[in-house]
């Protein structure tokens, strides 16, 4: 890497500080491209020539904690014996993550005011979207290859657990954070083994 090359990666990593301490103190909408140019001691052409947008920025923390997350769970997950268990430390694990993150009221703010509005920040999360799809599905796949989930469409078993997240993520905002481990506890545990005290009786009734 060359000096300039260097000098470059210094103040990009300086502007993502900043940013991160404002994002995380005043919220998405409350901070400006003027404050974060203040508090870096960079210029906003500076800030616009290594992220291109505020939206940019932000959606670069939050691609920085995703790795930061997957690179945890990755460690993680060898401690459960079996996929279920997997996927409730999976879950216990990213709430705990995403509450405890600075940003995590932040992320709120700018998942209200830009997806569906601005082209680039829904590119991102559809192909962010589309990762995790990609995951639950192999996960998924795994579980029925090895016998502990039945012999179903895994792809629809997927998009399921990924619209009962989004779901539930949507309600915990609203709560603490015990509560929304519990919730999302219970709710597994309800996509798991279902609400019915006789599926057979079910099944005929169909």
């Amino acid at each position: 890497m060359s000096k300039k090359q260097a000098q470059a990666e210094e103040t990009k990593q300086q502007i993502l500080a900043a940013a991160k301490e404002l994002f995380a103190r005043k919220g998405y909408t409350a901070t400006s491209i003027e404050e974060l140019a203040t508090a870096t001691g960079s210029s906003k052409s500076n800030i616009y020539y290594h992220f291109k947008s505020k939206e940019g920025l932000f959606l670069h923390l939050m691609d920085e904690h995703d790795c930061e997350w997957k690179a945890h769970w990755t460690q993680q997950k060898s401690r459960y014996g079996t996929l279920i268990e997997q996927l409730y430390g999976m879950t216990e694990a990213g709430i705990k993550a995403g509450f405890h993150h600075p940003l995590h009221k932040a992320a709120g703010e700018f998942l209200g005011e830009t997806k569906g509005k601005n082209s680039y920040v829904t590119e991102r999360i559809h192909k962010k979207t589309e990762e995790d799809r990609a995951y639950y599905r192999e996960f998924f796949q795994q579980g029925i290859d090895n016998g502990e989930f039945k012999n179903m469409d895994p792809q629809a078993m997927a998009l399921t657990l990924e619209s009962l997240f989004r779901g539930l993520s949507e309600i915990a905002l609203l709560m603490d954070y015990e509560e929304a481990q519990n919730l999302f506890r219970n709710s597994l545990t309800i996509l798991l083994h279902g609400i019915a005290s006789d599926v057979s009786s079910v099944a005929e009734e169909k």
